[in-house]
């Protein structure tokens, strides 16, 4: 499917509808692996890991959860600039879609990338000055991981992540067939 240029309709160069539809439903995929790898990474940093410090493991264990978040959101966000630039999806292309426990995680999903990852809204992202010396004048700023994590249910997160990876796999797999049947209707 990858690097095929022409379509159904014989024009070199574009893709048709549904290669389109596979392309974007295939990074999605990627971006689901990914999720779902930094999910299982932070719940065995949450068990704990020999020799390293809590502190560490509490920043990878954040890392993990906001880098989740952005893998998980790339295909619902809107992508700008790019030539090649892939459309955004909706989450009812999958039937989970429809299930309001989904719609409510997913939509908080992207209300912590937006807000509290990819911006700096000021009811997540405090900064004040700091005074520690007669001569020395900083800022503190205080990244809202807290907030963050306070904001998801991980365990719906994964459960959505995990469902929707075996949802897209069915659609990419009727979706792969038709475009064969499409193919050798042309031919």
């Amino acid at each position: 499917m990858e690097g095929k240029h022409s379509t159904q309709s014989g024009q070199a160069g574009q893709l048709s509808d549904d290669e389109r539809l596979a392309n974007r439903l295939a990074r999605l995929q990627q971006d689901l692996d990914e999720t779902l790898d930094l999910l299982k990474t932070r719940q065995r940093l949450s068990e704990g890991v020999p020799g390293l410090t809590t502190d560490f493991i509490e920043s990878a264990k954040r890392a993990c959860i906001s880098s989740a978040v952005v893998a998980y959101c790339r295909a619902f966000v809107h992508s700008s600039g790019a030539k090649f630039a892939v459309p955004r999806l909706e989450l009812g292309v999958a039937p989970i879609g429809k299930e309001k426990w989904a719609s409510d995680t997913h939509d908080s999903l992207l209300k912590a990338r937006h807000k509290i990852i990819a911006h700096s809204d000021w009811e997540y992202h405090h900064s004040a000055l700091i005074r520690p010396g007669p001569f020395h004048i900083g800022t503190a700023r205080v990244f809202s991981l807290p907030v963050l994590e306070a904001s998801l249910n991980v365990d719906a997160f994964k459960e959505l992540a995990t469902t929707l990876h075996f949802q897209i796999s069915v659609l990419r797999r009727d979706l792969d067939d038709r475009i064969v049947q499409n193919e050798k209707l042309a031919s």
